[in-house]
């Protein structure tokens, strides 16, 4: 069985490439051979984005004067990912 600690490194989805993986139950799935563990860790995975969705989307709702920053820093990504087709 694959240890449970490769969950704690960086991997392809880690945020930012710094070891701090935002999706760690995902992470935990993809470390062991465990087809229970591996079952119920992505639902709780799909889970847990779900709940980023929603908290998005508060945050919209909640300071929808912030639209203009959220678009401008949207661009700036896009730039990111065009530089780097």
């Amino acid at each position: 069985m694959k240890t449970l600690m490769r969950a704690r490194k960086a991997g392809p989805r880690s945020f930012l490439n710094r070891g701090v993986d935002p999706w760690p139950s995902q992470a935990v799935a993809e470390s062991t051979d465990n087809k229970l563990a591996v079952q119920v860790l992505k639902e709780i995975a799909d889970e847990e984005l779900a709940r980023a969705g929603e908290l998005l989307r508060l945050q919209h709702e909640l300071a929808s004067n912030d639209e203009k920053f959220y678009a401008n820093g949207a661009k700036e990504v896009e730039k990111k990912i065009k530089k780097m087709k």
